[in-house]
């Protein structure tokens, strides 16, 4: 930003703020130790705030109306004040609050998946979720249907995108509602013993192995089988005894205490601190930092695991490269993402919850899934969509459009129709249109 010797200079912001209202060349006075900086008399409306750092200021015409302002490097932010004309008190306040991170960006001018020119599908979208300052646009490719973030935020300050992220809370223990009544309860758990040993080779959980042999058929009940594989789908394997199981990007460790619980030797790698700290405390091996640094042998692994992951990095085909490295021949690559050809994004569109600037930088489409697989050196590969989260990707969406920003995770409100909206997604996706909420992408080494 241009500094300017008629702005006010503050003390402790080390830089120049620049207040320019309707009326060109209307500036501000500073207050000196009071951290003011007021508006003189004028047209009411919009104002244009900028400094030559990042900065947080609060306006108000009275103590009692305040709005915090937040500034950026490099950018300017219009105000609109809301606050009504009043004759005893022509002035804003502005005063200053503190610093924020500052951000900084590259741009992505071609699809990062086939190199295709794209064009902007959205602009001006903030972050709904954690707060962070600035807006972000995403592009959409011709040739691939990949949306990804332009610019982005540079990689080494990608961290300051996650300081609130809701994996920094220890994982909830679920407790049932229903404990102490379980209608038909012994039978559904014989029905998943029965599946995980006779269809799942799972056969160390449990000692009577009567009804087992039933497995392989039950499990052809798709309700059943989900249900017995405790809704992991395709992220819990065949057992493998002595097997072993590398989540990347395993956050607070859900996934993995879960498959350690079903005898799985299993690893985690989390470039994030804060996240991985409670996958630690609970006692799992986890390495802090990216794939390609942590100390795993090649063809060791025989599950390798990106749940909502693939999304955030910035370099998704060396990490997918780093996969096939560490896999044994014929091990599993298991990847869930955000699609964004579901039918939520073609509901909600600029609203739909899973674009999540500026965290997630790639999303991907079922025919960018297969291509970024093949480049990676992966030749055998299932990709299909599912619907299972239909219904709440509609609630947070929901929220999104009618508020403008979701402030609590865990207080989402159900929508009527988000039942309805899912049973015509699952509906589509089994007549193979690949609108699901998530792509489910299984390849092997």
């Amino acid at each position: 930003m241009a500094r300017s010797c008629r702005g006010g200079r503050h003390a402790s912001s080390g830089g120049f703020l620049q207040v320019v209202g309707r009326r060109p060349g209307r500036m501000v006075s500073a207050d000196g130790p009071q951290n003011l900086f007021a508006v003189g008399r004028g047209r009411f409306g919009s104002w244009l705030i900028e400094d030559n750092e990042s900065a947080v200021f609060k306006c108000f015409r009275h103590r009692r109306d305040s709005v915090d302002i937040h500034c950026v490097r490099g950018y300017g932010l219009v105000l609109r004040s809301g606050f009504k004309r009043q004759k005893k008190s022509p002035f804003f306040y502005f005063e200053f609050q503190g610093r924020t991170p500052v951000m900084r960006f590259n741009a992505v001018p071609v699809c990062p998946i086939c190199g295709s020119a794209g064009s902007v599908l959205y602009a001006g979208l903030p972050d709904r979720l954690f707060g962070v300052q600035g807006q972000f646009g995403f592009k959409k490719c011709r040739a691939c249907g990949l949306l990804w973030i332009d610019p982005r935020p540079a990689e080494s300050d990608l961290p300051k995108c996650y300081t609130e992220y809701y994996t920094h809370r220890a994982a909830p223990e679920h407790i049932s509602a229903t404990a102490g009544f379980r209608p038909l309860g012994g039978l559904r758990d014989a029905f998943r013993e029965a599946i995980l040993c006779g269809r799942y080779g799972y056969k160390h959980l449990h000692t009577n192995h009567g009804i087992c042999r039933l497995g392989p058929a039950l499990s052809f009940i798709p309700l059943l089988d989900r249900r017995a594989k405790y809704d992991l789908a395709e992220r819990l394997p065949v057992f493998i005894p002595g097997g072993i199981i590398v989540d990347v990007g395993c956050g607070n460790g859900v996934y993995l205490n879960k498959m350690k619980s079903l005898g799985w030797r299993v690893y985690g790698v989390e470039p994030d601190s804060a996240a991985s700290e409670p996958a630690i405390r609970s006692g799992l091996d986890v390495f802090r930092g990216v794939l390609k640094d942590a100390p795993i042998k090649n063809d060791s692994s025989d599950q390798v695991t990106m749940i909502h992951v693939l999304e955030h990095l910035p370099n998704p085909l060396e990490d997918l490269s780093e996969c096939l490295r560490i896999l044994k021949k014929g091990g599993r690559m298991v990847i869930y993402t955000p699609n964004a050809e579901s039918l939520a994004h073609g509901h909600f569109g600029r609203n739909f919850f899973a674009l999540d600037p500026p965290r997630h930088l790639n999303i991907f489409t079922a025919r960018s899934i297969r291509k970024i697989l093949r480049d990676a050196g992966f030749t055998r590969m299932s990709v299909r969509t599912t619907p299972y989260s239909a219904p709440g990707i509609y609630d947070a969406s929901a929220a999104i459009s009618s508020d403008g920003k979701i402030t609590d995770l865990d207080a989402i409100k159900r929508r009527r129709c988000r039942r309805i909206f899912g049973a015509i997604e699952s509906a589509m996706c089994r007549f193979g249109l690949n609108v699901g909420e998530e792509i489910e992408a299984v390849a092997f080494k």
